[in-house]
């Protein structure tokens, strides 16, 4: 079951939601289109902006340890020293330094997180696909980085704010977890993924959205003579017997 918001007030025909009510589990794969069809348009491929290539190491890193290397994707550690480059020896700390390295390159992303809680500061997004592996450990070296299917890495988003934005080509997120925080502004939504075009497979991670916020009270305006009518003619009645 996918769900993923509880309360938004945006209305944007282009932006696709994800609504993942708070538990909810995605078990398996879930392969989401959310491409429109264009009129007059070619038939392209689904290449992100900028003419994303495929990841630099095709293949899958769950199946094929040899792919968990440097210079097949960026890694990432909650727990990794501060000033890490994204190897596999110096890790980044965060998703949202991940999107810097990954503006860098021209193929979609790849992103080999441990499997922590992650304390994002602000909206992190791709715009041009992005893959993600969350169940890794023993996060530490170049000998650790060991897939654990019963584990999952936490993208913690920062309130009043979308925890996570796909913005068109393709992307993976498997084993990972987004979660929402409550909004804190009057009126806020929280909101834990949103998706613009392309395609999304989901797989064995959990998308929670926590409390929006109720708007501000309204405003209560001074009566205003001038506002009222004119009073009306008295009534004439219709209805007469003879």
């Amino acid at each position: 079951e996918v769900s993923m918001m509880r309360r938004t007030r945006w209305a944007n025909r282009t932006i696709a939601f994800l609504m993942v009510a708070a538990g909810a589990q995605v078990m398996g794969c879930w392969p989401l289109d959310f491409s429109e069809d264009g009129t007059g348009g070619g038939g392209g491929g689904t290449g992100g902006a900028g003419g994303a290539e495929p990841p630099a190491c095709p293949g899958d890193p769950v199946a094929d340890a040899s792919l968990v290397r440097d210079g097949c994707g960026i890694f990432v550690s909650a727990s990794a020293a501060p000033g890490g480059d994204g190897s596999k020896a110096k890790p980044l700390q965060s998703f949202g330094e991940a999107v810097a390295v990954a503006a860098t390159t021209n193929n979609v992303p790849r992103i080999y997180a441990c499997a922590e809680s992650y304390a994002e500061t602000a909206t992190v997004t791709f715009d041009r696909g992005v893959e993600i592996f969350g169940a890794f450990t023993e996060c530490s070296g170049t000998e650790g980085w060991r897939w654990d299917d019963s584990q999952r890495a936490t993208l913690n988003g920062a309130a009043d704010q979308v925890a996570l934005t796909l913005d068109g080509g393709t992307s993976v997120l498997r084993n990972l977890n987004v979660t929402a925080a409550s909004a804190v502004a009057a009126g806020g939504s929280s909101i834990a993924v949103v998706v613009s075009g392309g395609l999304l497979e989901l797989t064995a991670g959990e998308l929670k959205a926590q409390n929006a916020r109720d708007g501000e009270a309204g405003e209560l305006l001074p009566s205003d003579p001038g506002l009222d009518g004119d009073t009306g003619d008295a009534g004439v009645g219709v209805c007469m017997s003879t």
